[in-house]
């Protein structure tokens, strides 16, 4: 990919068609019928965590871009 490294964008992408079919699921078809209190929680909880990870992802890519922005700025103040 040109713009984006692949494996940074294809788990963020991933992660959230799970999460807009775990909702799609519950609200509009109206499946939380068929889940207890403790199962529905679960799914909450599961649903956290995979927005941390992509939390997780975004802020590794933010910080490694930093990085490189203040090394390419600090060779280019050393060249003559």
């Amino acid at each position: 990919m040109k713009n984006y490294n692949h494996l940074e964008v294809a788990p963020i992408y991933q992660s959230c068609i799970l999460l807009f079919y775990l909702v799609f699921g519950l609200v509009l078809l109206d499946e939380s019928r068929f889940y207890t209190w403790m199962q529905l929680s679960g799914l909450v909880a599961a649903s956290l965590v995979v927005l941390l990870g992509i939390l997780v992802l975004v802020l590794k890519t933010d910080h490694i871009a930093l990085e490189e922005a203040l090394k390419d700025s600090e060779v280019q103040e050393e060249e003559p």
